[in-house]
């Protein structure tokens, strides 16, 4: 896996504009999107951030455009896509990279995409030294989301927690519910990518 870099400032594609409006409703209205681009230029996805959401000091990241990648799935005699969402303070200069690292894993190397998946290594691209290394993929729990039904596929929202690797590992042994319980009882910030590990 290699970092990501960052291209020029975009504007979401039409197929995106329904998901965009909703994204805004929900998370806020974006301060600026970033379309980020693999460094094999390859594949490319689009990023909105907002600014102080859901909390003064935190800033939310979303895909735009994700939804156009097959991962294979159904729902309703559709096809199912998802977009992607994570929140982390403010002053971590790689959200929006990190999110598109967990895109590229499935657009590039085949990933699988859902509820209780990681996504190796994709906080360490950026930040090797922190504690927190990887992704794990969540239902929404910071905004209430709902999927999009679209003229001809459904789009679910997925939650970006970065995870250290022993968390990566009790998830594989006991399960995510298991970590994810974990994390309940610590009350863990998840917006601090340098918090200590709960296991």
């Amino acid at each position: 896996m290699e970092r990501q870099q960052t291209e020029v400032t975009t504007t979401p594609s039409n197929d995106s504009l329904k998901v965009f409006a909703y994204l805004e409703a929900k998370l806020g209205e974006s301060s600026e999107i970033i379309g980020v681009g693999d460094s094999k230029e390859v594949s490319k996805v689009d990023i909105m951030a907002v600014h102080d959401r859901p909390e003064q000091g935190v800033k939310t990241y979303a895909t735009l455009d994700f939804a156009t990648h097959d991962i294979g799935l159904e729902a309703n005699g559709k096809d199912l896509r998802v977009e992607l969402v994570m929140a982390c303070g403010a002053g971590y200069q790689h959200g929006a990279h990190i999110l598109a690292s967990c895109a590229f894993e499935a657009m590039n190397d085949g990933a699988n995409i859902g509820p209780g998946e990681i996504l190796e290594d994709v906080v360490a691209l950026y930040h090797p030294d922190f504690v927190m290394q990887h992704a794990m993929l969540v239902d929404p729990f910071l905004w209430d989301m709902e999927s999009q039904q679209l003229e001809t596929r459904t789009v679910a929202f997925l939650q970006i927690i970065p995870i250290s690797t022993a968390e990566a590992d009790y998830a594989e042994a006991n399960g995510p519910d298991a970590l994810q319980d974990r994390f309940v009882a610590e009350q863990i910030d998840v917006y601090d990518l340098e918090r200590s590990s709960v296991i």
